[in-house]
């Protein structure tokens, strides 16, 4: 997902559409979270083997966009660029007989990728919890300067921790992240890709995690979260 060399030689006829998702049910790919984009009907991704994927993304006129990338549950799949998956999609669509216009002349790059397997990959899941609160983000305060004593301190500081991780990510939070202020609360409303398709997650990594980064920011903060169905989005509530 970092910087997205992905292949977008391939347009299937609309008519096409369902069976080609069935195909790619079939091969074995699954919904994984991800930032829809405009036009965007259908998004799946398939483990190559204990490192990489194959994420591929349908829209509506036809388009197909196809990378191989790090799995969705390493932080280096939204550091390090994806690889163009053509040779791959070429061989499905002809193996399955469906019809497809191609690019043509087909770019260089996109036929035969050079891809660097990084020297290490970091599971977020290990990563959460206590060890991200009392290493990182005790850390992060302290380079900062910032001591959390009211509801606009932790604001402060989720701005600070939301302009760091942009400068090295391609996921533009501010998109995606919300934050009000009101009387006596801080609430935060979160368009997050992970709740739509693998909602457990949320309950066993995301709402543990914010609760032990709170417990080292202001152990006095109280958390509650709501799922606002209608949007699709997280809503955090925090409180003194």
């Amino acid at each position: 997902m970092g910087e997205s060399t992905s292949c977008s030689c391939f347009k299937i006829l609309t008519e096409d559409l369902p069976r080609f998702e069935e195909i790619l049910r079939r091969e074995g790919f699954k919904d994984v979270p991800q930032f829809l984009e405009e036009k965007q009907l259908l998004g799946l991704a398939k483990n190559l083997d204990k490192f990489w994927q194959v994420h591929v993304r349908v829209y509506s006129d036809g388009q197909i966009k196809a990378e191989v990338e790090p799995r969705w549950v390493y932080f280096e799949h939204l550091l390090i660029p994806s690889y163009s998956a053509h040779s791959w999609m070429f061989e499905m669509l002809n193996r399955h007989n469906v019809r497809f216009i191609q690019k043509n002349p087909t770019p260089v790059e996109c036929i035969n990728p050079v891809i660097k397997t990084p020297s290490s990959l970091t599971d977020w899941r290990v990563w959460c919890g206590k060890f991200l609160a009392k290493f990182v983000v005790k850390r992060s305060l302290k380079k900062w300067k910032i001591k959390v004593d009211c509801l606009e301190d932790l604001k402060a500081f989720m701005l600070k921790t939301m302009s760091f991780l942009d400068s090295f990510t391609t996921v533009n939070l501010f998109e995606l992240v919300t934050l009000k202020m009101e009387t006596t609360k801080l609430e935060m409303k979160v368009k997050c890709p992970i709740q739509r398709t693998h909602k457990e997650l949320c309950e066993k990594y995301c709402i543990p995690t914010i609760s032990s980064i709170l417990k080292v920011v202001n152990k006095k903060i109280q958390l509650e979260r709501k799922s606002l169905i209608e949007t699709g989005e997280c809503q955090l509530i925090f409180s003194m």
